[in-house]
């Protein structure tokens, strides 16, 4: 048999060289789309994309933005219809890779941990990750975060958006059971999928949401009512975050909001009767603040699992000093104590 050819130190470090510079590659690509991978998302379902408007937008024409062009062009096109100067290559070539065959495996270190439900993983090859990423950022759900000066809040919005099992293909996934499993108090574990039911009861509160602003727009179709059309997913999202602080041993959640929706999140979130607010909406009441519109600028404060206060709109000037500051006895005097508090503004 023919010795094994001699490696040298040169060919070593050659190699060496060529690996980093793949390497380095990868994480500019990686790090585009985390920037701007939210512009070739497929958040339409008539299949527009959140371009500029163009003429023949209105035949249904996709436009590309131009910020996310070269990210719609590769993922897109991933993983078998990529050409380069007339030529199909796979993902390693179009990239420019040194080593572009499908089975090379980079380490990438703590760069893309995230990426990994179960945050471990620290080599890929370069399909699994452009699968993964185009999971994460290209699909119907997105994500824009990255100008966020805070490291620790931008890691921690990371984290959640790429840590959640999606349909990658089964490059990431853990499937089964395991996509299922309860995190303290009942509440999701990081990186796993929402069940069955969980998605149901997110389904049941967006039909509520957009019922309740079919009710209002019939039945007061001239009332300035400030109403959330197309922004119904607000609902179900604040729901879920306070029932997570309540989960999370919060005592109080204190939202502070302008008029668009307020009238849902009284109704939906609140608990406020929809007869109230249909008093309120025939100007059958009046507001103890003497304000003209008062119907969406009153607060409220509910108790469930966690008390719950919406604090009078604030955005002309007035607002509710006290929202959130303590609580006040029987004779009026304000009875200041400590509390966990989660307080949002919306």
């Amino acid at each position: 048999a023919e010795p094994a050819p001699m490696i040298t130190a040169e060919d070593v470090e050659l190699q060496s060289t060529r690996d980093t510079a793949d390497v380095l590659r990868i994480f500019t690509v990686v790090r585009a789309i985390r920037n701007r991978g939210h512009f070739a998302a497929r958040l339409d379902p008539l299949g527009r994309s959140l371009g500029p408007l163009k003429e023949g937008y209105e035949l249904m024409e996709s436009t590309v933005p131009e910020d996310g062009a070269d990210i719609a062009k590769l993922l897109n096109g991933f993983p078998n219809d990529l050409y380069l100067r007339g030529r199909k290559v796979n993902v390693g070539q179009y990239l420019g890779l040194h080593d572009p065959s499908p089975e090379k495996r980079f380490f990438l270190g703590n760069e893309c941990k995230s990426l990994d439900p179960d945050g471990r993983r620290q080599w890929w090859t370069v399909e699994e990750l452009m699968t993964r990423l185009r999971a994460v950022y290209c699909g119907t759900l997105s994500a824009e975060f990255n100008h966020i000066a805070s490291n620790h809040r931008k890691n921690w919005l990371r984290r959640q958006l790429e840590g959640h099992v999606r349909d990658d293909g089964g490059v990431a996934s853990t499937g089964g059971e395991a996509s299922r499993v309860r995190g303290p108090r009942g509440r999701p574990a990081a990186g796993r999928q929402l069940t069955r039911e969980d998605k149901r009861r997110v389904l049941r509160r967006l039909i509520k949401a957009d019922a309740l602003e079919g009710f209002l727009a019939r039945n007061f179709p001239s009332a300035k009512r400030f109403g959330l059309e197309g922004a119904e997913a607000l609902i179900p999202g604040l729901q879920s975050v306070v029932e997570s602080a309540a989960a999370g041993g919060a005592e109080a959640v204190v939202v502070g909001m302008a008029h668009r929706g307020r009238l849902n999140v009284l109704n939906n979130v609140f608990g406020k009767p929809l007869g109230l607010i249909a008093t309120e909406m025939r100007g059958e009441s009046r507001s103890l603040f003497n304000v003209g519109d008062v119907r969406y600028h009153l607060g409220t404060r509910t108790f469930t699992d966690v008390e719950v206060e919406l604090g009078t709109d604030s955005s002309r000037g007035g607002g509710d000093a006290d929202a959130g500051s303590g609580r006040r006895d029987d004779d009026g005097s304000k009875a200041v104590r400590e509390q966990r508090r989660v307080g949002m503004c919306l």
